[in-house]
């Protein structure tokens, strides 16, 4: 007898109702035995690549993937991945270009869910409405072009004659308490009506259950622990509890019980649709309840009013607490770093710096996680309560110390110093990093932190004066303390900076380069400080992360390695792409990211995910120039070329999209005029219509 599929093919009807559901499961061991192939592509396998069109059946309900476009990079497949912890394979099925085609030979279908790893907005239906995944509408077909990288690990189709619309999230009922939780099928329930990205308007939704698997379990270093739980404690109509909180609402810590498969809890917290996975969002939920026994009541979170007593608790391990600071001087603002200091000593909160400036003398409440970050104390800001500006634009001086002063670090930590006499061990900087030395050959490591300071070179023959926070870099080599300037004039010898001369002029015949626009200072994420300006590069790589720095850039077109928290291995970033004015350019130093627009031509067109032969191409690429990844970058890139005469240009309404005529969609086929947003080949030209 052929073995059911885990991914089991379930057809979900609910007696006396119209509506019907099938559920087609795409993550099980065997999941491309229903396609009729002889196992899962992988790295070292194309036994799951679909070269023709391949169906499988339930009920009246048909999908159908056809091969992918000729001349695509890559194929259409299965994909196999194996989850390093269960050695389990979890299976994907992988759309690069093509169509996915829906079909019931019954009743007409009135909405398709898919539940995705990763989904690609310039996906387009032929009818209907299709949004982040779903199709809504009343159609026997559908059929979906597949614009680029798109990971399916299911496809929920419901269907029926008067299909009953989904609530709108306020109507869903979250009513429970910790004596009255849900149950898992009722929380499972009430949370499948989640469009994705979307929260429950209840922050504390109760549930009662089993644990019957985990993930990881609880740890002193984060606090948290990962888990599923269903009503019986076996692994079927599970709930994940991400980033689960400790009895009390507060970090785990050591000598805490810890948590095992069969474990009676209840849950509370709040419940979130994330990109197709129902689950109690992270560390915005807590075990109310562990085998019947409760926290005991109000949790009491350490409050601190001195810098001195912070720095003597910290720990790796991350610890809910409350700063209460009373008229501190903020030293310096950088992003969501803000530096404070009383008078004595200094601490980093790092978060949101809800617009505290530099100078402001102020008193607020901080909510959040202190822990040491590599051996720096910090304290992870999630709220900022009570904030009062006493007053603004005070001098913040900087104390004068030697490197041999900065042995003692606990004296000095997130404190800014100044330091005379230094002189520069090499000409540049090595992943953002210069050592200097003091007439004693003391040494000590310069850290562009902040990314202000990169583009210098330094005269060894020379002494500079270096101004900045102190900081130390711990690992299993040891500890490096180390010294953040805020920017350029905080390493100064005394002399003006040269000015810089520009190579281009930001037009399409004479584009900036990239050490154009390093010398661009971009003050935020809001305020373009060139628009419509052309910058001609080479495409070396893209971030892997919210921001530019050593562990994020990744100078190659592969993915990274590991999985990410569902289990999928990780992706070559699709929305940025770093270029460089050579290509063979491997440091942080010589790179500006670049903000490739979702639906844009420029993402189809040039993320490294779906064309890795464009990695080393050379690209002028026309955007504002702005503040992005921390660092002065490229954002609003609609047009590039690749010859830097003929532009290949994203058309952004209907009406101009259509005047163009020669219309045909991804499929192939020719369109009379254009009625929704998606991808578009115009007289040969691919665009984007939003």
């Amino acid at each position: 007898m052929r073995k059911l599929y885990s991914l089991c093919i379930a057809l979900l009807a609910v007696c006396g109702l119209a509506n019907a559901q099938v559920t087609f499961d795409f993550t099980g061991e065997t999941a491309y035995e229903q396609f009729g192939l002889a196992g899962f592509s992988n790295s070292e396998s194309k036994a799951g690549d679909i070269t023709a069109d391949a169906t499988v059946t339930s009920g009246d309900i048909s999908i159908t993937v056809s091969a992918a476009a000729e001349g695509a990079s890559n194929p259409n497949r299965m994909w196999g991945t194996v989850n390093k912890e269960t050695s389990a394979v979890v299976g994907s099925l992988r759309m690069y270009s093509g169509t996915l085609t829906i079909e019931s030979a019954g009743q007409a279908m009135t909405s398709i869910q898919m539940g995705y790893g990763k989904w690609n907005d310039g996906n387009t239906a032929d009818c209907g409405t299709l949004a982040s995944g779903k199709w809504t509408g009343s159609s026997n077909k559908v059929v979906i072009t597949i614009a680029a990288n798109t990971q399916l690990k299911n496809i929920t189709v419901n269907f029926g004659e008067n299909p009953t619309p989904d609530p709108d999230p306020e109507e869903i009922d979250w009513t429970s308490s910790a004596t009255a939780p849900l149950t898992v099928p009722q929380l499972l329930e009430r949370a499948a009506k989640l469009q994705q990205g979307e929260n429950s308007s209840s922050n504390a939704v109760y549930v009662k259950g089993k644990i019957s698997q985990i993930k990881y379990t609880f740890s002193a270093q984060y606090g948290t622990a990962q888990f599923h739980i269903s009503e019986d404690g076996q692994q079927a109509n599970e709930f994940l509890c991400y980033g689960s909180l400790y009895l009390g609402n507060r970090s785990w810590v050591d000598g805490d019980t810890q948590i095992a498969v069969g474990d009676e809890v209840i849950m509370c917290g709040t419940v979130t649709n994330y990109k197709g996975t129902l689950e109690y969002a992270n560390k915005k939920n807590y075990i109310y309840s562990l085998n019947g026994v409760t926290d005991g009541g109000e949790v009491v979170v350490p409050e601190y009013t001195k810098i001195a007593d912070i720095k003597a608790a910290a720990t790796t391990a991350h610890v809910q607490v409350l700063y209460k600071a009373s008229d501190v001087l903020v030293s310096f603002v950088n992003g969501r770093s803000v530096y404070v200091y009383d008078g004595t000593d200094g601490l980093l909160l790092y978060g949101d710096n809800s617009g505290i400036k530099t100078g402001d003398k102020v008193s607020l409440t901080a909510k959040g996680e202190l822990y040491l970050y590599n051996g720096l104390t910090e304290i992870s800001v999630t709220e900022y309560a009570d904030l009062k500006v006493a007053s603004s634009d005070n001098a913040v001086e900087p104390q004068k110390v030697t490197i041999a002063d900065l042995v003692d670090f606990d004296k000095y930590e997130n404190e800014l110093v100044v330091m005379e006499e230094l002189t520069p061990a090499a000409e540049a900087w090595s992943n953002r990093n210069i050592v200097f030395v003091d007439d004693s050959d003391n040494e000590v490591t310069i850290r562009d932190n902040f990314n202000t300071a990169t583009t210098l070179t330094f005269d060894t023959s020379k002494s500079y004066t270096v101004t900045g926070f102190v900081s130390i870099y711990q690992n299993d080599s040891g500890s490096t303390i180390q010294i953040y300037p805020r920017d350029a004039e905080d390493l100064s010898n005394g002399t003006a900076p040269v000015e810089y001369e520009f190579t281009g002029d930001g037009t399409l015949n004479n584009p900036f380069t990239v050490e154009d626009v390093q010398h661009i200072v971009a003050p935020d994420t809001k305020t373009a400080v060139k628009e419509d300006a052309w910058v001609k590069a080479y495409i070396v790589g893209y971030i892997n992360g919210s921001s530019l720095s050593d562990k994020t850039a990744m100078f190659t077109a592969n993915a990274p390695e590991g999985t990410d928290k569902n289990g999928e291995p990780l992706t070559t970033a699709v929305s940025n792409i770093l270029v460089a004015d050579a290509t063979d350019a491997a440091t942080i130093s010589a790179v500006v990211p670049v903000a490739l627009p979702s639906k844009s031509v420029a993402r189809t067109d040039l993320n490294l995910a779906d064309n890795p032969d464009k990695l080393h191409t050379q690209v002028w690429l026309n955007g504002n120039i702005i503040k992005y990844m921390g660092v002065t970058g490229l954002k609003e890139v609609y047009a590039y070329s690749l010859d830097g005469t003929a532009i290949v240009d994203a058309i952004r309404d209907v009406h101009s999209a259509t005047a163009e005529g020669a219309i045909y969609n991804l499929a192939g086929q020719r369109m009379q005029n254009i009625n929704r947003s998606g991808i578009y080949l115009i007289n040969g030209k691919k665009v984007v219509v939003k």
